[in-house]
């Protein structure tokens, strides 16, 4: 199970939490016909932001902040505790 609390206190959750608001934020705006329109350095600026915060949501999809570090904990598979097994 989940433990929220804990993952809400974690900064990797809310480095990647954020942005992927944001980017979904930016996405239903376009469905209802709102967008920035913007030219030139601006719009090539926009699509860097939007694809580091892009990457900095799939970083947060893997932190697991139950675990010291952006490792896997032991009961995970191929973890530690799979290799005391062999």
């Amino acid at each position: 199970m989940i433990n929220w609390l804990v993952r809400f206190r974690n900064k990797a959750f809310w480095l990647s939490f954020v942005p992927a608001v944001l980017l979904l934020v930016q996405v239903t705006a376009a469905l209802f016909g709102f967008t920035l329109e913007l030219e030139g350095l601006s719009a090539k600026l926009l699509e860097l932001v939007n694809a580091l915060f892009a990457v900095l949501a799939l970083l947060g999809v893997v932190a697991d902040p139950t675990t010291p570090g952006l490792g896997d904990g032991s009961g995970a598979p191929g973890g530690a505790a799979r290799a005391e097994d062999s």
